[in-house]
């Protein structure tokens, strides 16, 4: 009895520190200064176009916040009632699945990223929180059927959520996104909400 929250800690870790490793990546990169808020195109000046995607980074790093939140808080596995074990623990993968429903539903109204390549970097980042949604939707189907009893079932169940795709490591390859990324407060606490490794 005692495997199966041994194997639910293991998958949640994995899970999680997925998700940290995509945040912390980015906040290593070295950041350039954001120049002042400017509504120039961005084919001016450096400072404004900076500002620009600084504008950006904070919206896009707000509407993942939830998920991260959601998915930095597992909840703690009851030794004497698997039953309501994997319960909790479906009901923490299907809030985290909503909220990266949330997300995908407001890139729409956050648009690409003010860069060259911005349309193809929002569609790379769209394919990513649908593929995490569609993820946990699958492991939250897994751990409503199995047994309880199961350790193997319960593990399988996680192994569909543990592949969490690297959120913010898509908007690195870019310098002046992964300078507003490096600048932006709502950036440094999607890092901070992470726990400990």
């Amino acid at each position: 009895m005692q495997q199966i929250p041994i194997v639910l800690r293991r998958r949640v870790a994995v899970l999680v520190a997925a998700a940290g490793l995509a945040v912390g990546g980015c906040a290593n990169n070295p950041a350039h200064a954001p120049g002042a808020v400017s509504t120039a195109p961005t084919t001016s000046a450096a400072q404004p176009q900076a500002a620009v995607a600084l504008t950006w980074a904070r919206s896009f790093c707000q509407a993942l916040h939830p998920v991260f939140g959601q998915l930095g808080a597992p909840p703690r596995p009851d030794l004497n009632n698997p039953d309501a074990t994997r319960q909790a623990f479906a009901n923490y993968l299907a809030d985290a699945r909503n909220a990266a429903q949330q997300a995908i539903d407001r890139l729409s109204s956050i648009g690409p990223p003010p860069v060259v390549n911005g349309p193809l970097i929002l569609v790379q980042i769209r394919g990513q929180l649908i593929a995490l949604r569609d993820n946990l939707n699958d492991a939250v189907g897994q751990l409503n059927q199995a047994d309880p009893n199961d350790s193997g079932a319960i593990g399988r169940a996680f192994g569909a959520a543990a592949s969490v795709v690297g959120l913010l490591g898509t908007l690195t390859t870019d310098p002046q996104l992964r300078a507003a990324i490096n600048q932006a407060p709502e950036c440094q606490s999607l890092s901070a909400s992470q726990p400990p490794r």
